[in-house]
């Protein structure tokens, strides 16, 4: 490929050219020369900017690269207070125990594990950081209030006694456990739709997915022993719609 391919070496350079086009450029000439300084006996690329941040009680700092952005540091400051250096006003993680912590850079997001410099912090988790929210890594599974009533308007829910949960998404289409902890059930007479009202996830999820069980013809209270699926049209694309109304068949 290269076979034909000649080094030239400029022994005098005379600047960019500006005479004609590009293919009448002489060899001892630039077409172009963006973002280059002079030396005695050439050119450079031009030396880069390095940004300096002012702050106090820095127990340590991880540097990091997302796509496409210019480096960011990870800032822990005495107290527990977690920062990214593009805001060094408002922290991304607040734990009072923390005083160091471990980080890793994998698929564009950083993965941060607090500790006390010596072992992990009892109770806590890695927690994932994409640059604009923080969040449990693998996610947290739905808590809070979720309903699940007969729907006043016909439909095809068959008969019979299902169970409902929800599966929050993450940003990075991990599939957190099914929640809350009580699933709601509802006894369908077999005329009806379902109306469902569905927690929201925390900072992260980006959907919520429904799903359910088929008919249960005597059901015992033991909601985990059952068979689940995902609910057609059971999915909210974002974390802030609660209503839903859902209608299925068990097929």
């Amino acid at each position: 490929m290269f076979e034909e391919y000649q080094p030239y070496l400029i022994r005098k350079f005379k600047g960019l050219w500006d005479r004609g086009t590009n293919d009448s450029c002489p060899p001892d000439h630039f077409q172009d020369c963006l973002n280059m300084q002079f030396t005695d006996n050439g050119v450079k690329t031009r030396d880069g900017l390095e940004q300096t941040l002012a702050s106090g009680n820095v127990l340590r700092t991880h540097s990091y690269k997302r796509i496409g952005e210019a480096s960011r540091d990870l800032i822990l400051k005495a107290g527990g207070n977690l920062y990214d250096s593009t805001n060094l006003g408002v922290p991304i993680l607040t734990i009072a125990a923390m005083t160091d912590f471990s980080a890793i850079n994998v698929y564009n997001r950083i993965y941060i594990s607090p500790h006390n410099g010596i072992k992990g912090l009892p109770g806590e988790k890695v927690y994932v950081w994409d640059g604009t929210t923080i969040r449990a890594a693998a996610g947290i599974a739905p808590t809070g209030a979720f309903t699940a009533v007969n729907s006043a308007t016909t439909g095809i829910v068959e008969a019979g006694t299902h169970l409902f949960a929800v599966v929050y998404e993450t940003a990075s289409g991990f599939l957190t456990k099914p929640g809350p902890v009580t699933f709601p059930f509802v006894v369908a007479d077999g005329t009806k739709k379902v109306d469902l009202s569905i927690p929201n996830g925390p900072a992260g999820t980006v959907r919520k997915h429904v799903i359910a069980t088929r008919a249960i013809a005597d059901y015992n209270g033991n909601q985990f022993g059952q068979e689940w699926f995902f609910v057609p049209n059971g999915t909210i694309h974002n974390n802030s719609d609660l209503p839903l109304t859902v209608n299925f068949y068990d097929s």
